[in-house]
């Protein structure tokens, strides 16, 4: 599956997201991982690896208790 669509909708979204958060630390950390792994590994990005990118960055997004 391309995930060039895929990519560009997260990208369209996170521009307009309502909530106050500087999203920019959150967008650096999940396109840094996927452009070394594509650009400098060069392995491959598979569903599952995507899933635990975006995993690791939501958990880190969450509200502290």
């Amino acid at each position: 599956m391309p995930f060039g669509p895929l990519y560009r909708a997260l990208l369209g979204e996170a521009q307009h997201d309502a909530a106050n958060a500087d999203l920019s630390p959150a967008m650096d950390v999940r396109s840094g991982r996927l452009y070394y792994r594509f650009l400098v590994t060069q392995e491959p990005i598979t569903h599952g690896y995507a899933d635990r990118v975006l995993e690791t960055l939501f958990a880190g997004l969450r509200p502290r208790p």
